[in-house]
């Protein structure tokens, strides 16, 4: 936007497009700085009380997400354990094998046997694995995405003052298309629009 001081309407706000641009987003309509910082203020005390709210989900969903990555972990483990055995039982079936004890036959059937078993427990271990992942891996993202906002908000000390530091903490851009339609776009908007709906 550009910053101007009119006669008739003090410091003000207008978009920089040009009106005569095809795919202008805005009319070069004035709004008031006063009247832009009341919108700001207004918009920004909405958002950072939705993050606020969306966070403290986050937190709850990140507790029960992580209550079902540890259930996870210990079935991880003792599936890491049955492998281990596996192949223990596979060495001790090649030395059997090695000192004769076997025949050639009865060894090939035992190992693809184990070998099977061992597999099989990979593609389990593998599972849980990426079961942990999609589990846990998008809510803490979120909730340090969120995070990070509402930590800068305390930071900032008062946001009702738009210093320099609020806008460029919270504010990605705004539109000025007139003196009654300002679109604020949020830094941190995507991630509230993924859960608004709760």
């Amino acid at each position: 936007m550009k910053y101007r001081v009119l006669k008739k309407l003090g410091p003000s706000f207008n978009c920089r497009f040009s009106a005569t641009a095809v795919d202008s987003p805005c009319k070069r309509i004035p709004t008031s700085e006063e009247l832009l910082e009341e919108i700001v203020r207004n918009a920004l005390t909405v958002q950072i009380k939705q993050a606020e709210h969306i966070l403290e989900i986050l937190h709850e969903r990140e507790r029960k997400a992580l209550i079902c990555f540890s259930a996870l972990e210990r079935q991880e483990e003792k599936l890491s354990a049955e492998k281990a055995e596996i192949v223990k039982l596979r060495v001790a079936l090649y030395e059997q094998y090695a000192d004769g004890n076997m025949s050639k036959e009865k060894f090939i059937r035992q190992r693809d046997a184990y070998r099977m078993q061992e597999d099989e427990r990979m593609k389990q271990i593998q599972r849980l694995r990426t079961e942990k992942n999609r589990i846990f891996q998008p809510v803490k993202k979120d909730a340090d995405h969120l995070q990070t906002v509402v930590s800068a908000v305390e930071e900032s000390g008062d946001v009702m003052h738009l210093s320099q530091n609020v806008v460029e903490t919270f504010i990605d851009r705004i539109e000025v298309f007139n003196d009654e339609c300002v679109k604020i776009h949020f830094t941190f908007e995507d991630t509230l629009k993924s859960y608004e709906t709760e």
